[in-house]
């Protein structure tokens, strides 16, 4: 039938518009994966309610899983459940959304429904019979020709008399009004040199504000040229507030649906590798801590005639450091090992449940994710704890948990050349890129299989170390299985990604947008300070949209709308999928979009709780407490939230297995 049909092709469409499998989409809305697959077949016929929950999840309203190309369908079908029968009518798109069905109840039946999204509302005008609707706690009865308007986002019925009944129902999805919420100030853009004298003192009070403590600032910009670059270079000329001035925020002009902007969000950074007491132990490692210190004080020159000759050198860590070094002074540099326009060995996606490559493509994963910020310091910052704590640990054997492409692991083993390490992979296409990145590398073996069923004997480990993956297993399962194969004493390093502290499911969600916000942010941020004219007019384009809409998520984050900034963020990976980014990179600013848009998997992955679980740092180290763990280290070599380093960003931890020493 005609209206499976289109449920079929919107639920798909929307799905995927989500980024969600099968199996996320199950989780979220208690439907079986093997009858949201029937159902994207065009098979079975769904319930009224089913169809409810189905939308709740997705956070669309009804009418799109039902409605023919947004419009209503074409050849209208009804949708049964407890007895009621519910047919589209119409649909208008404006804001708000409003909907238009036609309800029919059976004699002495009455419909419960569930609270919808919050905000949303219902009319109900009665053509047949008499109806009970409202709230279920107040319910009214109407006859024909009455009606009643009530909130639907609280648990509500539709009930017949002794005859069967008809009515109208109007539905209304609330207004976005989110941007009222957004404006700290509002002027007309200054045409005349006097003009713009009157704004600059706002402009800079804003960017001070900012520098010193506020979480962001927003000034609206009435009749402002339509080019978002125009605004932004007048801004500069007539204001300053050059990106390469010492400016410890950043500042982003543009456009969205309500008018042009300007936006300032502070910058962060972490003071992980200040003093350390191994300076001599190693040259490699000397220098690669040299460049890490440095990496933290982006405002300070290069002066070392060092830092040139580690461009593209052969060890791996010191490429990736001395371009992070390079990007943040406004030369983007890549590291040698990414590759531009290489043909790319694409492999088939896992189909493993809460596999990996699910969700995150790993394949760009495995090419550009040494420009993630901070990359190459956690791997120091492990390879300096390993020395301290463990001795003769460094030169010995040990296992690393969830390896992916392996590029961490082979810097690991650059800092610490006498390391042997055994790397425990499960996802397909993780294993296939550290198969090829180790052939030949007698340090690194590595393993396909899962961590958590690995057969290896108990208390047979001295060292495990896991960087960017314990959000990927259930964390407290694999610190259970670390504390059994660690032998008493032996130690457990963790480098990872840790969110700012979170306690219920809406500070989760806006823990998730400023934190991987705040990574590429920080990254087009020092892009400006590169000249970005002579890459395409596409790759910028793509550029701008990034950084503009993540500015305006983090500003809605930081002001309680967290769905706004969600919805915002979700459209943007789904804009993101759309420009042909799969293809390789034949740009430096093409490598970083498509490392923004991995970070956007990334958090949109975390939105779903799929394949991305990342908690915050106190939390962890509770867990690892309950498996008997003793904390000899901790520190944070990036910042995306917070002035207190247990707050959001990259961390890494060094335990010792209750027991005695290794």
């Amino acid at each position: 039938m005609q209206h499976l049909a289109t449920l079929a092709s919107n639920l798909k469409r929307v799905r995927l518009h989500r980024g969600l499998t099968l199996s996320g989409l199950a989780q979220r809305c208690g439907i079986a994966k093997s009858t949201l697959s029937r159902m994207e077949s065009g098979q079975g016929n769904p319930t009224i309610d089913t169809l409810w929950l189905l939308a709740d999840a997705l956070g669309v309203p009804f009418g799109d899983l039902v409605a023919n190309d947004g419009s209503g369908p074409t050849e209208p079908g009804e949708f049964s459940g407890q007895g009621a029968s519910v047919r589209l009518i119409e649909r208008h798109d404006s804001n708000p959304v409003v909907e238009t069905y036609r309800l029919a109840l059976p004699a002495g039946h009455i419909r419960r429904s569930a609270p919808h999204a919050p905000g949303v509302r219902e009319r109900v005008v009665v053509q047949q019979g008499s109806m009970l609707v409202g709230d279920a706690l107040r319910p009214q009865r109407l006859n024909p020709g009455e009606s009643c308007e009530y909130a639907a986002d609280v648990e509500h019925l539709y009930g017949a008399s002794d005859e069967p009944a008809v009515g109208i129902v109007f539905i209304e999805y609330p207004t976005d009004a989110s941007h009222l919420h957004l404006v700290d100030q509002a002027i007309d853009w200054p045409d005349t040199p006097q003009e713009w004298e009157g704004a600059r003192s706002l402009f800079h009070r804003l960017a001070i504000e900012t520098s010193t403590g506020l979480t962001g600032s927003l000034l609206r910009l009435r009749h402002a040229p339509k080019d978002s670059n125009d605004i932004g270079e007048q801004v500069i000329e007539h204001v300053g507030l050059r990106a390469s001035d010492a400016w410890p925020i950043y500042c982003v002009a543009g456009h969205d649906s309500h008018d042009a902007f300007w936006a300032v969000v502070p910058l962060t950074t972490t003071s992980a590798f200040v003093a350390s007491p191994l300076e001599g132990v190693d040259d490699i490692l000397d220098e690669a801590r040299r460049l890490a210190r440095l990496a933290e004080s982006p405002f300070l020159p290069d002066t070392s005639v060092r830092s040139e000759k580690h461009r593209h050198s052969p060890y791996i860590v010191l490429d990736c450091l001395t371009s992070e070094v390079a990007l943040q002074r406004g030369d983007i540099a890549l590291p040698g090992t990414v590759t531009l326009e290489a043909p790319f060995n694409r492999h088939a996606t896992s189909q493993e449940a809460e596999a990996f490559s699910s969700r995150i493509d790993v394949d760009h994963y495995a090419a550009y994710e040494l420009v993630h910020p901070a990359y190459a310091r956690q791997m120091v910052a492990m390879a300096e704890d390993i020395l301290a704590f463990g001795g003769d640990l460094a030169t010995g054997n040990a296992m690393d948990i969830g390896t992916g492409p392996g590029t961490a692991l082979l810097m690991l083993t650059e800092l610490l050349p006498r390391l042997r390490v055994t790397a425990v992979e499960p996802d397909d296409v993780a294993i296939a890129h550290l198969k090829a990145l180790s052939k030949g590398q007698e340090r690194i073996k590595p393993h396909h299989g899962d961590f958590l069923a690995l057969a290896t004997p108990p208390a047979s480990q001295r060292l495990l170390t896991s960087v960017g993956a314990s959000h990927h297993f259930n964390t407290p399962f694999m610190l259970k299985k670390c504390q059994e194969l660690l032998q008493p004493g032996g130690l457990l390093c963790v480098a990872d990604e840790f969110l700012p502290e979170f306690h219920d499911r809406e500070t989760r969600l806006r823990a998730l947008v400023l934190h991987h916000s705040a990574y590429i942010l920080a990254s087009t941020a020092c892009l400006e300070r590169a000249d970005l004219r002579a890459f395409t007019a596409d790759t910028r384009s793509c550029h701008d949209d990034i950084r503009q809409s993540l500015c305006l998520a983090v500003l809605e984050a930081q002001r309680g709308l967290v769905n706004e900034a969600v919805t915002r963020c979700r459209s943007l990976l789904s804009r993101l999928n759309s420009q042909g980014l799969e293809q390789a990179a034949h740009c430096p600013l093409g490598v970083f979009v498509r490392f923004f848009r991995l970070e956007m998997q990334a958090m949109v992955a975390g939105f779903d709780y799929e394949v991305e679980r990342k908690t915050y740092t106190r939390r962890f180290l509770e867990l690892a407490r309950f498996n008997g763990f003793e904390l000899l280290h901790h520190r944070r070599v990036f910042a995306t939230t917070g002035t207190d380093d247990w707050q959001g960003g990259t961390h890494v931890f060094t335990f010792r297995k209750h027991g005695g020493a290794p």
